[in-house]
């Protein structure tokens, strides 16, 4: 008796202290489907940047739906509109240039969301198909439905394989939308983008680019320290050594950083404006971000086949076995 109960409670333990994740499984589910706010969002600047590329003036009204744009873009594009505007800079092409980065971004929702699809879909399957497979046994083998319980310790053993089999397949399809970047990491790709724009919005209002740097990198230690860490506080900090070509998402983003730097030593040496070059390299990085996690999303398909072998077809070689024993007692070797 107090063997069992000593089961029961650390049953009830473990399940409450595994909730947490469980009750996170939708948001990872529905995370890698695109995200309709960028949208429009986006066709809100282009439609704020033809108002003006017209001569008309946008309503106090226009300029507050921005606040209702979705995190982190919320904060910084106001900011930086706000920082134009006192200043009397043209914003055309900031609004050019923040429409394009958030319809790129919402593009690319849209696409990952339909390469995840396959594999999500393959791992739900596989998962609804276990009971579904158990039901069918219940009704054609009616010496199951006799043991019902042993039958059940079975079908629990093949439900659980299946099941993290789809836990397997939903972390594979959420590490290949971020470029294999994990943890905290995942958030520079939103950081990086929000913090060159930052530099691109304080150059254009007569900042010098060492400083513009400087300030947006305080502004970025506030989100994401370890990327202002790695990027570096000052233009002209040492360099770290990194690979020029490197390997993967990760070092990529940290390539970009010494690549913003360099662009902005040069200007200064050269006493030459370094905006258009600064975009250069930001469109550069974009491009080459979007090649690396499209190689992860395409090669998702053929890990997703890892966990299937691995976990779903042992799950239902053991339903299938163990109904077999059930029903047929002896007749094997």
């Amino acid at each position: 008796m107090v063997l069992w109960s000593m089961t029961l409670l650390l049953l009830i333990w473990g399940v409450l202290d595994f909730l947490p994740f469980i009750l996170r499984i939708p948001a990872r589910v529905a995370g890698v489907r695109d995200d309709p706010d960028l949208d429009r969002a986006a066709a809100h600047l282009e439609l704020l940047r033809g108002l003006i590329t017209t001569g008309m003036n946008p309503t106090e009204e226009d300029w507050k739906r921005i606040e209702g744009f979705p995190e982190p873009w919320a904060g910084l594009i106001s900011e930086s509109l706000k920082e134009l505007r006192k200043n009397g800079a043209p914003i055309s092409a900031t609004l050019e240039r923040l429409h394009k980065t958030l319809q790129d971004q919402a593009d690319f929702s849209k696409e990952a969301s339909v390469k995840c699809a396959q594999s999500l879909a393959q791992a739900g399957v596989a998962l609804a198909s276990v009971p579904g497979f158990s039901i069918l046994i219940l009704n054609f083998l009616p010496e199951v439905r006799d043991r019902l319980s042993e039958f059940m310790l079975y079908a629990s053993g093949a439900v659980l394989l299946s099941g993290a089999a789809f836990l397997w397949v939903l972390a594979e399809a959420d590490r290949a939308r971020f470029g294999g970047l994990s943890g905290k990491k995942r958030a520079w790709l939103i950081s990086v983008p929000a913090t060159l724009e930052s530099i691109f919005a304080l150059i254009s209002v007569g900042r010098p680019p060492d400083l513009a740097w400087g300030m947006a990198i305080e502004g970025l230690a506030l989100r994401d320290p370890d990327l202002a860490r790695e990027w570096g506080a000052g233009v002209w900090e040492p360099f770290p050594k990194r690979e020029e070509s490197p390997r993967n998402t990760e070092g990529l983003i940290l390539l970009l950083g010494m690549e913003i730097r360099r662009s902005i030593q040069t200007s200064l040496i050269e006493g030459r404006g370094c905006l258009d070059r600064l975009e250069s390299v930001s469109r550069s990085h974009q491009t080459n971000l979007r090649l690396r996690i499209l190689k992860e999303l395409n090669l998702l398909p053929g890990r997703s086949l890892k966990p299937l072998f691995l976990l779903v077809l042992p799950g239902f070689g053991l339903l299938i076995l163990g109904s077999l024993e059930i029903a047929f007692p002896g007749a094997g070797p």
